[in-house]
């Protein structure tokens, strides 16, 4: 990188604090604090580098023999924990990555978003104490040939998140379609299953109905309003949605962690995030339960595919995000508008809107959103209501499609 990249890299950088700074004050700067520990992290660890540093050439040089790799697992969010962990380790099994003669060893963030995944992927993968294997991590990036002990797992922040074509696709994206070639990790045992179950009828949940899942993104999800309002809706929008499911056989299971609006009419809706029930092991259960499952775009619909489960997204936003939406998803987007015109998807990539992540972005373009119709919304229900039940007639466009992903 020569000195003229390397200072407009930084100038745009600048940038984006200031504006997100006015856009959200408390975000920017909770985002400006972490950004500065990174950078005098690896200052704290002059004292102790005498003893990090020979252990670290170790590493290099046993590495023909045997691998010894470190990796950080973003923990924080549910949408870094599900599904990319899932996609790496699928990729090992399948041979993509080296896995002979190879230890992963990971570390977690401060915040642990479930738990209960946590113990999970606990019996999957090797996880030391934050403390220990940082600082080993850190250093580790600093010495030339950092990948040889670099875990090969597509972090979101080295990805070119969003962009059309990005030749550094986040781990969420299924680049190798793992997914589809393998089963579910993920288990209950006997108690879990009692304990959810027991959870569940006293909440006068009946497990034995057909049901589906359905998270609906408000402000409470990140308390960042101002940045994501193109993907906050609320959730008494999608009562006559409810119904129809209802009319199709199925109870409706509101998901949640953080919540702040109530329902209306709660008729045929079992509201699981209102319940005063909700722990991390229930989340994980009703979606690997749920016949399929109803999203928005929020990290909590990439937990359906730990299971393999069908999703259905709806007035989803964010079009440049769709490599991340899994092979057995069905998705309705929002159209994207100007004044009264509806934008063309030339026009969309043409001028790079589909890499657009917050809210201010579209503001500042004039772009406004059209909502999905009920017709359009009870269209792809019925759909993945009969993909479900395996009646859904395939057309010739949808064949003709599928040749042309293969090839």
């Amino acid at each position: 990188m020569n000195i003229r990249t390397y200072i407009l890299r930084k100038f745009n950088s600048f940038k984006i604090y200031k504006n997100l700074y006015q856009e959200n004050p408390s975000y920017a700067l909770s985002i400006f604090k972490k950004r500065l520990l990174k950078i005098s992290y690896p200052f704290l660890l002059i004292p102790i580098l005498p003893i990090l540093l020979p252990l670290i050439v170790i590493l290099r040089l046993i590495n023909p023999l045997f691998s010894i790799r470190m990796g950080n697992l973003e923990s924080e969010g549910i949408g870094h924990f599900s599904l990319p962990v899932e996609i790496y380790l699928n990729e090992l099994d399948l041979g993509i990555h080296r896995n002979k003669r190879t230890i992963d060893l990971w570390y977690l963030d401060k915040v642990i978003c479930n738990k209960a995944l946590l113990n999970k992927w606990k019996v999957h993968l090797i996880i030391l104490p934050r403390f220990i294997l940082k600082p080993f991590h850190i250093l580790s990036g600093y010495i030339p040939g950092k990948k040889l002990n670099e875990i090969p797992f597509r972090r979101l922040a080295d990805s070119g998140y969003a962009k059309a074509k990005t030749p550094n696709p986040w781990q969420s994206i299924d680049i190798h379609d793992v997914i589809s070639k393998t089963s579910p990790r993920i288990t209950f045992s006997r108690e879990q299953i009692d304990e959810c179950e027991s959870i569940l009828e006293n909440a006068g949940f009946d497990l034995s109905t057909k049901f589906v899942c359905i998270s609906v993104r408000d402000p409470a999800y990140h308390n960042d309003s101002s940045l994501s309002s193109h993907r906050n809706t609320s959730i008494n929008d999608y009562l006559d949605t409810f119904t129809y499911l209802n009319s199709l056989g199925y109870e409706v299971v509101r998901m949640g962690a953080k919540v702040t609006e109530e329902l209306h009419n709660n008729s045929g809706v079992f509201d699981y995030a209102m319940s005063g029930v909700r722990t991390d092991l229930l989340d994980l259960f009703l979606i690997s339960r749920c016949s399929f499952y109803i999203g928005t775009g929020s990290g909590l619909d990439m937990v359906c595919s730990l299971f393999r489960k069908m999703a259905v997204f709806i007035n989803f936003s964010q079009l440049g995000t769709i490599p991340e939406i899994s092979y057995n998803s069905l998705v309705l987007f929002r159209k994207m508008k100007i004044k009264n015109k509806i934008l063309t998807l030339d026009e969309i990539f043409s001028n790079e809107y589909e890499s657009y992540t917050k809210g201010s972005d579209f503001q500042k373009a004039g772009i406004s959103f059209v909502d999905n119709s009920m017709g359009e919304i009870r269209a792809i229900l019925l759909e993945a209501h009969e993909r479900v039940l395996g009646i859904w007639n395939t057309s010739d466009e949808e064949i003709k499609q599928k040749k042309f992903m293969k090839q």
